[in-house]
């Protein structure tokens, strides 16, 4: 099973709007939402790929603006392959964020 994690800095912004705003757009982005923790401004999502299904948690923390992380798990894909949706849905949701 390969997993993966990245962090982005989102100036401008704090973890409340970024959550507020990746929790609407989210399945714009081909990502069913299952499960939301609003206190910890956290998202726990699935996407259906060629290469099998993603399991992908949302979060965002307090730091200057707020603080990205992204954590997926897909037990068929490749890590390269992983990293690869990691790094598009990372700049999707900077995208969202005013």
């Amino acid at each position: 099973m390969a997993t993966i994690a990245i962090s982005r800095a989102l100036k401008g912004t704090s973890p409340g709007e970024a959550y507020e705003v990746t929790l609407e757009k989210l399945p714009d982005l081909e990502f069913v939402i299952w499960k939301t923790r609003p206190l910890a401004w956290l998202i726990i999502a699935n996407r259906d790929l060629p290469g099998g299904r993603v399991n992908a948690n949302v979060s965002f923390r307090p730091a200057d603006g707020a603080l990205l992380t992204i954590s997926l798990s897909c037990e068929t894909m490749e890590e390269a392959d992983l990293q690869e949706v990691g790094a598009q849905l990372a700049q999707a949701i900077q995208n969202l964020v005013p």
